[in-house]
């Protein structure tokens, strides 16, 4: 909010990579993971005490839970952000180098090659641009030798209708 009360719209806002973006660094972060091989099995951050509302995604942290985790339970924390199949960090990390592309990857992610496409389409662009721009001189340059052409054209009609004016009241014609 601005301090006028109004709402100014980021850059992103409406740019459906970022939307989709947040929508799955989210999913990842809070939904559940499961690791196999241990009975006191840390799932999710809200085992943790940390959880997100829906509405404008505020993530609040229980410190009784948390305190409650660590105290307890503190290896299944440790597998729960450092598994390295299936915990929060390896989660992570494979959807980042899905989306950013890593060491990890063999592809370019996501994110880069939407940016290598708005990179195309602002190129081609600018292309535009430089082209209507050419075509703008080149009409205008055309226009005004068109028009100067004209003005001549109608200067010599004039002289010509002030001789035949002056030689018609001299009687001559």
């Amino acid at each position: 909010n601005n301090s006028d009360g109004t709402v100014t719209a980021g850059l992103l806002t409406g740019d459906m990579t970022a939307t989709a973006i947040a929508s799955s660094l989210r999913s990842t972060s809070f939904s559940g993971i499961s690791i196999s091989g241990s009975s006191n099995v840390i799932s999710s951050l809200a085992a943790l005490g940390v959880t997100t509302n829906s509405k404008d995604n505020t993530v609040t942290l229980n410190t009784d839970t948390l305190d409650s985790a660590l105290t307890g339970n503190l290896n299944a924390v440790q597998s729960f952000f450092t598994d390295s199949t299936n915990g929060l960090c390896a989660q992570l990390m494979k959807y980042l180098d899905n989306t950013i592309g890593g060491t990890s990857s063999t592809t370019t992610g996501t994110l880069i090659q939407h940016e290598q496409s708005l990179s195309t389409q602002s190129s081609d662009i600018t292309t535009q641009i430089k082209n209507l721009e050419t075509k703008i001189t080149s009409d205008t340059a055309k226009w005004n030798s068109e028009f100067t052409a004209m003005e001549e054209a109608q200067s010599k009609v004039n002289q010509e209708l002030t001789y035949l004016t002056q030689q018609i009241s001299s009687g001559a014609l």
